[in-house]
């Protein structure tokens, strides 16, 4: 694949979908919902491809239900298609206009960039997503998908792109960089002769680099944070039903909701409730929670010997790669027998733990024990009182470089 000559290509291009009108835009768009869903089979058998590597790879349930597309779920970007041609068209719409004193009129209006890269992970839904979002503001597409999406990818561009020859407009108004490799992203993020503008769609460490190493303007997109408040004022049943759902009707997408906001007057009437219908949610007594950044926190329940669990478990995830960016991993870990079942001093023994590894070097695991104490966290200082208890531990993981 010549990268500079498919960039050359897309720019070529730019002219043509400048000159398209409004109706023709938006009856490409329709006939594109209409031919996923008539070529349906083609993309659900390229899928399935992606989910076998997924499974043999090892990927994460929760990835799996993003990267995995059904009947349902192709209608859903059909539908996103058709709600894309129902905007109003914005180019050409006057944002502000103003007379100079001199008579001069001045008008500001919208018009369209050019070429948009667009580098995003494995969701294949984003491919229709972006394609429309671009086709409907005259822009040209240029998409890099994640490897793991690979055959998804290119089926739904395959179709999509055969719509636009029946339209008589050119194909490489869209077009896949089918190259997955991080040596071929770096070097789009260069192609500043050919592409006006770049926007990134993922997790931190993909933001980062494109940010970082990009020569092209970039739209910088935030990782999010998904948040519900329930005001004092709430109905508890429903806060609690909409809390639940948020948070596990699919647990890998982006609007998962991630933090929960409750007013201080209801938290002893709701927290217990929801925390009932929560654990009807999770497997037995193993509870992961974010801390922050890419910093998680494991409770996990263990019988016999701790260092084999705690090794499959550092090896199942340190060396892996996520959409090209290799996870580097470390742990601390803390036990009940040794520091006790208090939340907080359990919490504060793995953060020590985890702070000497990263002091160390990072990327192995470590448990907390006596000689902790002799190397204070900048983050958390420990409370020297422990008590004895039973078996479980609590470990914090750090991915440097989580994608």
């Amino acid at each position: 694949m010549n990268l500079e000559l498919l960039c050359k290509n897309a720019a070529a291009v730019k002219y043509e979908m400048q000159t398209l009108s409004a109706g023709q835009k938006n009856q490409v768009l329709l006939q594109s919902a209409e031919t996923l869903i008539a070529e349906q089979e083609k993309i659900l058998s390229a899928n399935k491809k992606d989910m076998q590597n997924a499974v043999e790879k090892g990927m994460p349930l929760g990835l799996q239900d993003r990267l995995r597309l059904n009947g349902a779920r192709i209608e859903g970007m059909a539908e996103g298609l058709r709600q894309i041609a129902g905007l109003p068209d914005p180019v050409g719409e006057v944002m502000e206009q103003f007379d100079r004193p001199n008579g001069l009129h001045i008008e500001k209006c919208r018009v369209p960039i050019g070429v948009i890269g667009i580098i995003y992970e494995a969701r294949p839904n984003v491919t229709a997503d972006a394609f429309g979002l671009c086709f409907k503001t005259g822009n040209v597409a240029i998409l890099k998908g994640g490897s793991d999406a690979f055959y998804s990818n290119q089926m739904i561009v395959e179709v999509l792109r055969g719509v636009l020859e029946k339209n008589g407009i050119s194909a490489d108004a869209l077009t896949m960089i089918e190259d997955t490799s991080r040596e071929t992203a770096a070097a789009f993020m260069k192609m500043h002769r050919y592409v006006n503008l770049l926007i990134p769609r993922g997790g931190a460490g993909l933001i980062r680099s494109v940010v970082e190493n990009s020569t092209i303007p970039v739209i910088e997109t935030g990782t999010g944070n998904c948040h519900i408040y329930v005001d004092e004022e709430a109905d508890l049943d429903m806060a609690v039903s909409v809390i639940v759902n948020a948070k596990t009707q699919r647990i890998g997408v982006c609007n998962a909701c991630e933090s929960l906001v409750i007013h201080e007057k209801i938290k002893d009437a709701l927290l217990p409730r929801l925390a009932e219908k929560l654990r009807e949610s999770i497997r037995g007594a193993d509870i992961a929670a974010r801390v922050g950044g890419d910093e998680f926190l494991l409770f996990l329940e263990y019988r016999g010997e701790l260092e084999p669990i705690i090794s499959r478990i550092y090896h199942a995830i340190s060396g892996c790669t996520y959409e090209q960016f290799p996870i580097s991993l470390s742990m601390g870990i803390a036990r009940t027998e040794m520091v006790g079942t208090d939340y907080d001093t359990l919490f504060h023994s793995a953060d020590q733990a985890l702070y000497r590894v990263k002091r160390s070097g990072r990327g192995r695991y470590d448990f907390f024990d006596g000689h902790v104490y002799e190397t204070l966290s900048v983050i958390s200082p420990i409370d020297g009182s422990t008590d004895a208890a039973g078996q479980s531990e609590a470990g914090e993981e750090k991915g440097e470089n989580d994608s």
